[in-house]
């Protein structure tokens, strides 16, 4: 692997309390979720499948990075899915990619952001505040989901066949492996 300077640092932030691995979190959160929706074109010429292994980074300024696994974090710290640009071209749909990155990103938000929470040594309730504090938002998972569906709405129910069956166009989501 490649040396990289130490702009990569940013990536482990120290946050101290709740509230603040919460802001860390959405901040991350909203980086991904621009990087799947606003800035997809940008993103999906950034995933150059002629590259080495590249993952999708949140960070906590609400930007993201398409960049090489980080070396200069602890070996304990979660890191993004790898290889999201080999994965790009197989996929038969750019729905399904955007899927399997949703979901991916997902896990590797709650799983940051736990570590954290553990670096911490929450009681119970300062862990359940910031649980809840996470459940109250849409997933990155939700919200690609449903930009998947604004841009390729189904057709209206008056041109549709009528059936009693609801009219909304499913987004397939990977299955656990």
């Amino acid at each position: 692997m490649k040396s990289r300077d130490d702009s990569t640092i940013h990536m482990i932030p120290t946050p101290k309390s709740v509230r603040e691995i919460f802001r860390e979190f959405k901040g991350r959160r909203a980086g991904i979720i621009k990087a799947l929706t606003v800035d997809f074109d940008r993103f999906y010429e950034e995933c150059d499948p002629e590259k080495y292994a590249l993952c999708l980074f949140g960070l906590p300024n609400e930007t993201w990075e398409v960049k090489e696994p980080l070396d200069k974090v602890p070996p304990e710290f979660p890191e993004p899915v790898l290889g999201i640009n080999y994965v790009r071209d197989d996929a038969q749909e750019k729905e399904y990619w955007l899927s399997y990155l949703a979901v991916h990103s997902d896990a590797w938000l709650i799983s940051a952001t736990f570590y954290f929470a553990s670096l911490c040594r929450f009681e119970k309730r300062a862990r359940e505040l910031l649980f809840e504090s996470i459940n109250d938002l849409p997933s990155v998972s939700e919200v690609v989901t449903e930009a998947i569906l604004a841009k390729d709405p189904p057709p209206p129910a008056a041109a549709a066949p009528h059936d009693n069956r609801s009219t909304r166009r499913r987004v397939s989501i990977l299955p656990i492996m």
